[in-house]
């Protein structure tokens, strides 16, 4: 009987006949029949059923004006008076407007005091922006006081005038107005006081104009506001001439710069095993356009990978470094790049470039070195562009040390590329003491192999009769295992070395490391004013030279070449030597039982079938793999050209016996030692517009203990390198029709107009009455045949 009406939308009454009028109905009170229930008028007969109750719901006569109710209540509520109920409502009225009113009150205050702030700064701006205009006028007449010569006079600080408004000034007046006249120096100390200030100090618009005054003839324009900074600091430090193309003479801020790269690939796995990187600096347009394929020492490669240089030419570069690890990555079979690629590209290329110091088969130049740390600032921008990367790195580490089943070859096939992903992992997450112990029992147990190569009695490590070695074949087993493994121990000190220099505290702190050098981490060794940077010791003879700088980076690889015992070794990766040779021959025994029970080699297995079909090509340039050549009679010649006044590019041959140089032979000296005929320089031999130098070694003739020949070309006394017209620089085995073991091209070679000599390669041989090997150098410094001491310093 309650259903609703659907065109009146009230309900009926309980009686079966129909209603009258709509005063005759009562309403319920609900959302959908307030605004009718407010129109009715109340009818004086229906006045006596105030309170009726029917199942457990009100209803309330039309216009009585109470607010509606809860659905169900109990019989008291019920009950309660209309009066009661009006009474509430008034009350509840007057304290909502009593509130509201408070409410207006408080906003009214708030703007009335935001408003009395807001024209006290605009107040304080004025004077600042006056005080400034007065300061600037000050020091536009008078300069400095005579007390204190180059500073201004200041009024002194007191309690009335203690508080600085000079960050409330207007954007444009603090870059435009007043830290325009502030010196570089100045602009970067007010950078440190707070966030605000450091944005401002790093405007480009800011440093665009510090650098147009500067420079005034400068044709640098970064591409980026943000990158004035930079060009400011390269210009300044005058090393924007060495961040060329060798090929179109463009710098980072004209075109993406990389370095070629060359790889080699195991036919049996189908991966990428080692990967090799040019020393020079190419360009992508050199690469794409004009396809560039070698070095400036005739090293061909196949690919181009960017590198770090600048937040700005990263995210240009980013597309192609993509492309390039996609490429590096066949056994994927995919087009598309993942994240995960860069595991499994980057760390081989830091091996490779370990592997190669470590067995001589790059020199430790200072080319290298900055091609080393700029491949490292390259894998950490990767890995805080992709954050999956660092995650997958530590995961990684942790599963190594996690168990032994997870250290085998089968599920780590190469020690060396996983070392490099500590470089991308914070030391607090993880670093060498961590994976130190569960690394080196591996490792000692992978040279098991390459150990019984070279001396297969090593495999038996008890005699038929089940006895242990004596002490005598202890000894010998210790000391030929040193001379076996001295590479593999060569490339974990480099890869501890690398660890503790360049991989401390968080990724980002080595980013900012990196950054404050631009790629090139030791700028001021090349200085201008051609001082000698070669002092970095004390008078203590203690290494002073900063961690990050190539001067550190040499001493510590010569360091590293000369050790020849297992306490200089175990001293430097911080492990604790065994006490006695006895107890160092019993852990190499234990290498042997574990290399036999992982299956790494087999007892009584022909080892001179290790790698009988040859190794990687990369690899073959290093000693290891490397047959000592038989060479007898060399040739090192230059010839070149100049136009105008005569120009002479000089050659020079410096003979060292081990670190002690014996003799120089150029064109005043044009002998060897004791004035043998194993040493012959031609002199100058000029023409109209060139000439050439020859010098030719006899090297049966030479004597025994000299153990390598430096060649070196220089310009001239007060010749530049860029003087020099069409070079042509070549050293040959004169007994093989003139087969050339090395080449230089001198025009590809990054000219830098206070650096007038080039360290082109070494002939050197380990021992006396050993072969020779040839390692190419191409690096630049001071000095020319007049004045030889920054050439023997480098």
């Amino acid at each position: 009987n309650n259903t609703v009406c659907p065109m009146q939308n009230v309900v009926k009454s309980k009686t079966k006949s129909k209603p009258t009028s709509l005063h005759d109905v009562w309403i319920p009170v609900s959302s959908k029949n307030k605004k009718k229930a407010a129109k009715a008028h109340l009818p004086a007969t229906i006045a006596k059923k105030e309170n009726t109750l029917v199942e457990n719901r009100f209803y309330i006569p039309p216009g009585s004006g109470v607010s509606d109710l809860p659905k169900k209540k109990n019989t008291e509520v019920a009950k309660t008076s209309f009066a009661t109920i009006a009474a509430k409502e008034e009350n509840t009225t007057r304290v909502k407007t009593f509130k509201r009113n408070q409410r207006r009150s408080r906003k009214r205050a708030k703007n009335r005091a935001k408003k009395e702030t807001e024209v006290t700064a605009q107040k304080n701006r004025e004077l600042d922006v006056k005080s400034a205009i007065d300061i600037i006028t000050k020091v536009d007449n008078s300069g400095s006081t005579k007390e204190n010569p180059g500073v201004m006079a200041l009024q002194p600080q007191t309690a009335e005038n203690s508080e600085c408004y000079l960050l409330n000034l207007p954007y444009d007046i603090l870059t435009g107005g007043v830290l325009s006249f502030l010196s570089p120096r100045d602009m970067e100390t007010f950078g440190c006081c707070n966030k605000y200030a450091k944005d401002i100090a790093e405007d480009g618009f800011l440093w665009r104009s510090v650098f147009q005054t500067r420079f005034p003839l400068s044709q640098l324009s970064p591409n980026s506001m943000k990158e004035w900074k930079l060009a400011y600091k390269l210009m300044r430090a005058n090393i924007v001439e060495r961040l060329r193309c060798i090929h179109t003479k463009k710098n980072f801020f004209e075109d993406v710069l990389g370095s070629g790269i060359d790889f080699t690939v195991n036919p049996k796995t189908n991966r990428v095993d080692y990967i090799s990187m040019s020393q020079d600096l190419l360009s992508a347009t050199a690469f794409t356009k004009e396809k560039i394929r070698t070095d400036a020492f005739g090293n061909k490669f196949k690919l181009f990978l960017p590198l770090f240089f600048s937040a700005e030419h990263f995210q240009r570069a980013l597309p192609q470094v993509r492309k390039t690890i996609v490429r590096l990555c066949p056994e994927r079979n995919s087009t598309r790049f993942d994240p995960s690629m860069v595991l499994d590209v980057m760390p081989k290329i830091i091996n490779t470039f370990i592997v190669l110091v470590a067995d001589e088969g790059i020199s430790a130049s200072r080319k290298s070195f900055l091609g080393f740390t700029r491949v490292h600032r390259l894998f950490l921008a990767l890995a805080h562009q992709y954050p999956t990367i660092k995650v997958e790195a530590l995961r990684r580490l942790k599963l190594f040390v996690a168990s032994e089943e997870n250290r085998v070859k089968s599920a780590c096939p190469s020690l060396g590329n996983l070392l490099p992903l500590l470089s991308v992992v914070d030391q607090s997450d993880f670093d060498w003491s961590n994976i130190r112990p569960a690394y080196l029992g591996e490792s000692f147990d992978r040279s098991v192999l390459w150990v019984c190569k070279a001396h297969p009695k090593l495999e038996k490590t008890h005699s038929s009769t089940g006895e242990v070695e004596c002490k005598q074949t202890a000894e010998e087993r210790v000391t030929l295992t040193l001379e076996a493994m001295k590479v593999n121990l060569r490339l974990l000190m480099f890869h501890v070395y690398f660890m503790k220099t360049c991989c401390r505290n968080s990724t980002t702190d080595r980013a900012i490391l990196y950054d404050r050098f631009f790629g090139q981490p030791d700028p001021e060794d090349i200085s201008p004013n051609g001082t000698d940077d070669s002092g970095s010791k004390d008078h203590d003879g203690v290494d002073t030279s900063p961690p990050l700088s190539y001067t550190h980076f040499q001493r510590h690889v010569t360091y590293i070449l000369s050790v020849n015992a297992w306490q200089r070794f175990f001293k430097f990766i911080g492990v604790r030597c065994p006490s006695t040779k006895g107890d160092l021959a019993r852990i190499l025994r234990n290498a042997v039982k574990n290399s036999r029970c992982k299956g790494y080699h087999k007892a009584g297995m022909d080892f001179s079938r290790v790698h009988a079909n040859g190794t990687s090509k990369i690899l073959a340039k290093g000693q290891q793999y490397s047959t000592s050549s038989d060479l007898r009679r060399v040739m090192f010649t230059d010839r070149w050209g100049f136009h105008g006044n005569t120009v002479y590019l000089d050659a020079s041959c410096l003979l060292y016996r081990g670190r002690k140089l014996i003799n120089t032979v150029d064109y005043s000296n044009t002998r060897g030692p004791a004035d043998s005929d194993a040493v012959q320089h031609s002199g100058d031999v000029m023409h109209a517009s060139g000439g050439t130098h020859t010098i030719h070694l006899d090297l049966q003739s030479l004597d025994a203990g000299i153990t390598s020949c430096v060649f070196v070309i220089s310009a001239w006394a007060d010749a530049k390198l860029s003087d020099i017209v069409s070079p042509s620089i070549s050293f040959t085995d004169e007994e093989a029709d003139g087969e050339p073991l090395c080449t230089y091209n001198l025009d590809a070679h990054d000219k830098i107009s206070h650096l007038t000599s080039v360290v082109v390669c070494k002939l050197y041989r380990k021992k006396a009455g050993g072969g020779w090997h040839v390692l190419a150098i191409g690096d630049a410094y001071r000095g020319a045949a007049d004045n030889y001491g920054p050439i023997y310093s480098a």
